[in-house]
């Protein structure tokens, strides 16, 4: 019963355009999962929800995360891997060169850029440097499945950078904070509405 839902559901997204027939093809022709032993990479994800499958590489086995790279870049064309470490990046370079790394927020990933259509706009906003590391991270993810992005640094420490978002300069939010760092709709005069 659940394998025919899927079906109509694909059968749904091509008859409404959102995928094409060889996208289809390509789903009906692989299994949902690819179960290895050590790992379940859903193969549908993309089909489901429009976005693959993401390696989460923090604590992976060398000996685990190759072979889960190799059947995501075989099977998409593209792999995204987070939380990575250097020593992942140098092992998996060997093996694929094109392979990028970013130190700051230590995502793997080997790219299509061709497809990306850069959609919405997506304010990642940091309160101070710590939050880089994280900021970053949601940043490039989010640029990597097709949105656009603005990168506001240090907003916790001067709320007025608001404005290179966007933000009303009537919004009650816009410019608010305690003293001692802490910002609460309620000090700012938010009804929570």
């Amino acid at each position: 019963m659940n394998k025919e839902m899927d079906m109509r559901e694909v059968l749904e997204k091509v008859k409404q355009g959102e995928i094409s027939v060889e996208e289809a093809e390509h789903y009906f022709r692989k299994a949902p999962f690819d179960e290895m032993g050590y790992a379940k990479l859903d193969m549908h994800r993309q089909i489901r929800s429009g976005f693959p499958e993401v390696i989460f590489c923090s604590g992976k086995a060398d000996a685990h995360l190759v072979p889960i790279v190799k059947r995501l870049y075989e099977a998409n064309g593209e792999v995204f891997g987070t939380r990575a470490s250097e020593h992942q990046y140098q092992m998996l370079k060997e093996i694929y060169p094109q392979i990028q790394y970013d130190p700051i927020s230590h995502i793997l990933k080997i790219e299509n850029k061709e497809k990306k259509e850069g959609v919405g706009l997506i304010a990642v906003c940091t309160a101070g440097t710590a939050d880089i590391p994280v900021a970053e991270e949601a940043a490039q993810t989010a640029e990597y499945f097709g949105a656009k992005v603005e990168r506001i640094c240090g907003c916790g420490r001067y709320p007025s950078s608001f404005c290179k978002a966007g933000c009303d300069p009537r919004c009650k939010l816009r410019g608010r904070s305690s003293r001692d760092g802490r910002r609460t709709g309620k000090r700012a005069g938010w009804s929570g509405e």
